[in-house]
């Protein structure tokens, strides 16, 4: 199911960055000895893509965020 708009939980995790630990990276990106840099480019895509349909197709309603964005008025 797609959701037809996107809640503040939504949009805040799709504005994080996408970092992966170096596990993560050999187990869903990493290829030894690729026959082109394409072929890399192409699991990463599709592992970059799974986490975007993840979070999109999620009702994050009831979810509070798990951190602080900063605000305009902050002033540290």
């Amino acid at each position: 199911m797609k959701l037809d708009s996107l809640t503040p939980q939504q949009e805040a995790l799709l504005d994080l960055p996408v970092v992966f630990t170096i596990k993560a990276w050999n187990e869903s990106v990493y290829i030894a000895k690729p026959l082109n840099i394409a072929e890399q480019g192409c699991r990463l895509t599709a592992v970059l893509q799974a986490i975007h349909e993840t979070i999109i197709q999620e009702a994050w309603d009831d979810e509070p965020l798990f951190f602080d964005a900063p605000s305009a008025t902050d002033k540290n």
